[in-house]
């Protein structure tokens, strides 16, 4: 009795804190990978290639809240004084589609990612720098990273904050309906030569918008298992995603993908026609 109330409790926590307070950011921790930099610069900025550097530590911490401090003080969990980077990496739930507000206060550098796109970059040289900015968030799973570099020492700090910005979100909204077998091969979720040219058009179209969403929804036929074709859909759906965020960069556009496999079927199923009308993937753009 006594395991089955503590059961009960978890429940119920769990479910007062995903849902009661909405409009939150439920945040796993950060996992920190620590970098050594060349000892002596005053200052580094941000590449891409900083996977090649020397990795001194890994870290986990439930939060970022290093306030600014002496440098005699250290640095919480690194061993070195200066000239050191981390790049913590962690996923977070949104329990609403909403606005939200990220802020990044450092001594020297950093930079946020979320799902891919740079959203705070704040990557100066000197004493502590506050940087704001605020996007909107589809309801679901995020990924997010945060770059922090510090060169030459003078102090230690890092802050990262968020909260949800009480704005109505309003979209005009354009549905676009792209037929799956001109976009794939059989079976496959891989784009081919008469899918990328249709894509490239859509993201010709769009390049030069700046903060919208983007959600990309998979869908099959009834041939094969259901869960095979939930997979298939959800793979192809991400297929799309991942080419046309790699070809909008620095566009600040969200995205949001699925699969939805066979439940929703615009044709019938018993026909060839049908069949291939309900092979399909929907792009929803809301500007």
């Amino acid at each position: 009795m006594q395991s089955f109330t503590k059961y009960l409790f978890i429940v119920i926590f769990y479910f007062f804190t995903s849902n009661a307070f909405g409009q939150e950011l439920h945040v796993a921790p950060f996992d920190g990978t620590v970098y050594k930099l060349q000892n002596g610069r005053k200052y580094w900025k941000f590449q891409e290639t900083y996977t090649d550097l020397p990795i001194i530590n890994t870290i986990k911490w439930d939060k970022i809240n290093v306030p600014s401090r002496d440098v005699e003080n250290g640095f919480p969990d690194v061993a070195r004084n200066g000239s050191f980077a981390i790049m913590f990496k962690t996923t977070f739930r949104a329990t609403e589609t909403a606005m939200y507000k990220f802020t990044l206060t450092s001594d020297d550098g950093t930079i946020l990612w979320i799902d891919g796109k740079e959203i705070v970059n704040n990557d100066t040289e000197g004493a502590m720098h506050m940087k704001t900015d605020t996007v909107a968030l589809t309801e679901g799973l995020h990924d997010m990273q945060i770059w922090y570099m510090q060169a030459f020492p003078t102090k230690y700090g890092i802050i990262f904050d968020y909260e949800y910005v009480d704005v109505p979100l309003k979209y005009d909204k354009e549905e676009i309906l792209l037929d799956s077998d001109i976009l794939f091969d059989v079976n496959s979720y891989t784009l081919n030569e008469a899918g990328l040219i249709d894509i490239n058009k859509l993201i010709d179209k769009i390049k030069n918008r700046k903060g919208f969403l983007i959600r990309i929804i998979g869908h099959t036929d009834n041939i094969g298992s259901s869960r095979y074709n939930l997979s298939l859909s959800e793979k192809r759906a991400n297929s799309l995603k991942y080419y046309v965020m790699s070809n909008l960069q620095g566009n600040r556009i969200s995205f949001a993908t699925s699969g939805k496999g066979e439940t929703m079927p615009i044709a019938d199923n018993s026909t060839k026609e049908g069949r291939s009308k309900n092979r399909r993937v929907t792009i929803e753009l809301e500007y």
